[in-house]
């Protein structure tokens, strides 16, 4: 007797879908980072459930129904406004992720990392309990502003912080990304940071407590360039693309930090955009990989001449990330440093150098190695497949389309 595998992802995948109209609120009172965070689940669930075909017929069960079941759990936080409706829903979307990563590790390593997720899921866990039992129980039904106070508002970024994640709570999202398959970690930047950002963005909201948003800012501010700042060491390209899942989910929490409709609306953009771009980067890095057998920069090179479907795809998926003119990004930074510009100049420049210049320049230099770099001739390796296309196609579209300057 062979297991139905097919059936289940079929079927894993049309209960994912049909669960939104579940968990939506009957007022359809979303606002822009509740619909981007929206966004981000079904546009990383579709390559997800996709990518688990490949899995061998032992796993792909466990990880199609896992899959399944973190979907819907994001679908039912992006839904609820009770508070302990929330926090079940994050704790059962980060153990089904966990259980992802255990099920498809092929190292000691790989399972260390899922342990290291595990324990500062704990910690995190723990933040948002000891912020339950300061409020005592007073406001864990509504999402309405009510003045918290500031010992259980810094619970709360505790907690989801953790899952951003916040400076210096970063170090087990690079550990899982680097030794995680492919689809989790599509699954972990593509939509479970995101839910982190959204539980911020609530408890921004319902805390009311500047202080806390500033903190927040600052904890971003430092995320950012500390994660910067090792990118130039780095040989490893799943790495690479790990930091740069750092680098914007603390730039959307810096815009969540600041405050004000036009910085809510790049924080949620950019949750979006993030999902696409973070896709198309690691599906990237997995089809070099079967090409070149590294990851390691050193040995990658020549994709121009030997892959030139593969190469085209990649220029595409590049001159996303960096925000050229006309891409996703290119609207959030414009929405973004015309805001920050006027009322904060001092902090508008460092980020602006960081942003415009020197990212923007690092990524071409790493790629440029990659595209043209000489590796004792033209490697033979085989061009982009149907399949490949198809998913780096789908990411790569969403991630031009200009849907940003009229949103944002």
């Amino acid at each position: 007797y062979t297991f139905p595998y097919t059936t289940l992802f079929r079927s894993a995948l049309v209960t994912s879908f049909l669960s939104i109209s579940a968990s939506l609120p009957a007022d359809g009172g979303l606002d822009v980072v509740e619909v981007a965070t929206l966004g981000a689940l079904l546009a990383g669930s579709l390559p997800f459930f996709l990518i688990t075909q490949t899995r061998a017929q032992t796993a792909l069960g466990g990880v199609a129904a896992a899959g399944t079941v973190t979907l819907v759990a994001g679908l039912a936080f992006v839904a609820s406004t009770a508070l302990w409706a929330m926090f079940l829903a994050f704790e059962a979307l980060l153990l089904s992720a966990i259980y992802i990563l255990l099920l498809t590790s092929k190292s000691e390593r790989a399972r260390d990392a899922a342990l290291e997720m595990l324990v500062w899921t704990l910690v995190g866990s723990a933040g948002l309990l000891t912020g339950f039992g300061l409020l005592g129980g007073a406001y864990q039904t509504s999402t309405a502003p009510a003045r918290w106070g500031l010992a259980p508002s810094l619970c709360f970024l505790l907690g989801f912080g953790v899952k951003v994640p916040l400076w210096p709570t970063t170090a087990w999202l690079l550990k899982a990304h680097v030794e995680a398959s492919v689809e989790f970690s599509i699954l972990l930047s593509g939509f479970i940071v995101k839910i982190g950002v959204l539980g911020l963005h609530r408890t921004l909201a319902m805390a009311d407590e500047p202080q806390v948003g500033l903190l927040a800012a600052g904890l971003a501010v430092v995320g950012l360039f500390d994660a910067a700042s090792r990118l130039p060491a780095q040989r490893d390209i799943k790495r690479v693309v790990a930091l740069t899942t750092v680098i914007e989910m603390n730039w959307a929490v810096l815009a969540l930090g600041l405050g004000g409709a036009q910085q809510v609306g790049v924080a949620g953009y950019l949750c979006l955009a993030h999902c696409l771009t973070t896709t198309t980067e690691f599906f990237l890095v997995e089809a070099l990989t079967k090409r070149f057998g590294t990851r390691d920069i050193a040995y990658v090179g020549g994709l121009a001449l030997a892959a030139p479907q593969l190469w085209a795809l990649s220029v595409a998926a590049v001159l996303i990330t960096i925000g050229f003119p006309g891409t996703s990004l290119f609207w959030a930074k414009y929405v973004f440093f015309t805001s920050l510009i006027t009322a904060l100049p001092g902090l508008a420049i460092p980020l602006g150098v960081l942003f415009l210049v020197i990212l923007p320049i690092f990524f071409i230099r790493l790629w440029s190695l990659i595209w043209f770099g000489s590796r004792g001739g033209v490697p033979r390796i085989y061009d982009a497949t149907t399949r490949e296309t198809l998913i780096l196609g789908l990411a790569l579209g969403g991630g031009v389309v200009q849907i940003g300057r009229a949103h944002v």
